[in-house]
Order: structure tokens, then C-alpha cells, then sequence
């Protein structure tokens, strides 16, 4: 079949001859991955090492751009019958030191600049392949064709979870601050059970403790400094009184006031 016919049968995809260098990384016994410039030449070169398909004269080695123009993303797998597991961490040793030499470090999914973490200079997600794919790989990769900072990038790279900085720090003084109101609540929850106690240690008091949903009723009898004597006539589930637990027999307990209550 003519090559300009072999190329219109697959006009979804753009295809051109694989350079020398990264045909003969893939092809030699020992993989060469700095070969790839870019996200998306690695990935081809991954798939062409691990699924044997190094002698193919044409592969296709991009997706096209987003609608947009500002982004590429691809997606590929491959299967190896013959390994013995997938070559997820393989791979991921692979984008991890093409991030290094584009002067990144992979964070996550993430390719990050040190000099700016808001510079992404891509995002692999690099996942086993689902069956029936014998020990498969997944790769999809995200990369800008321009600017790091174009709005369809950065907001592709949002869709997959990344935070600049500033959100970043938003989030942590969000968390901050959900920290100090439940510290807030517990104090005056403590504070509340704290002024309990005394009438708690009265004799014929009756207390309740609620656990899950269970709810058990008693009557204090006696105290020391540190536990009260309860005298429990009833347990029921929480928020239905009338419906008693099964099983359940009266007895006398020493329990510490914390686990007990006033009743409503």
C-alpha cells in the first residue's frame, strides 16, 4: 500500500517518521530515555520499548492540540504477556528524570520549576492498564504547546488537581482556620461537661451516655475524685427510648464522668 495511502486511512492521527536517536534508544536492548525532548515523545518511545513495536517505520507521536491551541494531551497503553509486572514505576522513573533535565522535579503528577511551583511543564498519570491488558500500562500526558501560563492549560491542570501557590495558600489557611474552630468547640465542650460534675456527683442524679447508637440511662449512687457509681436501668437506641436494646440487664458500673452526662 502506497505510504500517502496508509497515512489517509488514519487521518485522526498525525504520523511521521520517529527520529534516528529515539528510534534507536527504543530499539537497542538498553533504553535510552534521554532521547525524548518533550512528555509526549517519551511516551511514544515507552510504548514503542515496552510493547515491541520498535521496528514499526511510522508511529503517530503526538495527539492533536486542544481545541484551544494552548495544550496537547495523549493518551496511551501498552501490554507485556511476557513480564513479569507492569512498567508503571519504570515509566515513572523515566518522566521523573525528563522533568529533572527541563529543570523540574516531578511532584505528584506534576512537572514543577523550583524557581516557580505555578510553572507546570507537564502532568503524566501513569496508572496499570485494566484488563485484559497483561501486565499494562496507562500513560496520559498533558503539555503545553506555548506559554505555561495560558488559561485552557491552567485550567486543564486544575481539572487533574493541581493548586498554584496562592490556592495553595488559601487551602492551608482555610485548614488553619477549621483547626482553631474545632480546638474552639472542643474547649467549650469540655467546658461544658466540666460544669457537669458536681451535680453529676450528687446522689440520684440521673446520667446518660450515648454511644453511637446506643444510649444508656443510669442514676448516680456513689462517687470518688475520680469515678462516679451508676446504677444503669435502661439502654436504649439513641433516639428512640421506647425501643430498648435486647439483652440488656441492669447492673451497677465505676465509670469516670467524662463518659456521662446530664440527661435532657
Amino acid at each position: 500500500m502506497p505510504w500517502e495511502d496508509h497515512l489517509n486511512r488514519r487521518t485522526a492521527l498525525v504520523y511521521t517518521v520517529l527520529a534516528a536517536g529515539l528510534l534507536a534508544g527504543c530499539a537497542s536492548s538498553k533504553f535510552d530515555g534521554q532521547a525524548a525532548q518533550t512528555a509526549s515523545e517519551l511516551t511514544i518511545a515507552l510504548e514503542l520499548r515496552h510493547s515491541g513495536l520498535a521496528g514499526r517505520p511510522f508511529v503517530a507521536i503526538s495527539a492533536p492540540p486542544d481545541p484551544s491551541g494552548q495544550y496537547r494531551l495523549m493518551t496511551r497503553w501498552w501490554c507485556e504477556p511476557n513480564a513479569k509486572a507492569s512498567s508503571v514505576d519504570a515509566a515513572r522513573v523515566e518522566y521523573s528524570a525528563l522533568c529533572s533535565r527541563a529543570g523540574g522535579s516531578l511532584e505528584g503528577n506534576f512537572c514543577v520549576k523550583p524557581s516557580n511551583p505555578d510553572d507546570v511543564s507537564f502532568v503524566v498519570q501513569i496508572v496499570p492498564a485494566p484488563r485484559p491488558c497483561p501486565n499494562g500500562t496507562s500513560v496520559r500526558v498533558v503539555e503545553p504547546t506555548g506559554s505555561l501560563s495560558a488559561p485552557a492549560y491552567l485550567g486543564m491542570l486544575r481539572s487533574l488537581g493541581f493548586r498554584t501557590s496562592e490556592e495553595r495558600a488559601a487551602d492551608q489557611a482555610h485548614a488553619a482556620s477549621l483547626g482553631r474552630e474545632r480546638e474552639r468547640q472542643r474547649a467549650l465542650e469540655a467546658d461544658r461537661r466540666a460544669a457537669m460534675v458536681p451535680r453529676m456527683r450528687e446522689r440520684g442524679t440521673r446520667v446518660c451516655r450515648v454511644e453511637g447508637v446506643t444510649t444508656a440511662v443510669g442514676f448516680v449512687e456513689d462517687s470518688t475524685e475520680t469515678k462516679l457509681q451508676i446504677r444503669v436501668v435502661n439502654a436504649y437506641r439513641t433516639g428512640t427510648p421506647n425501643l430498648q436494646l435486647g439483652g440488656f440487664q441492669p447492673h451497677i458500673t465505676w465509670d469516670v464522668p467524662a463518659r456521662w452526662e446530664l440527661c435532657d
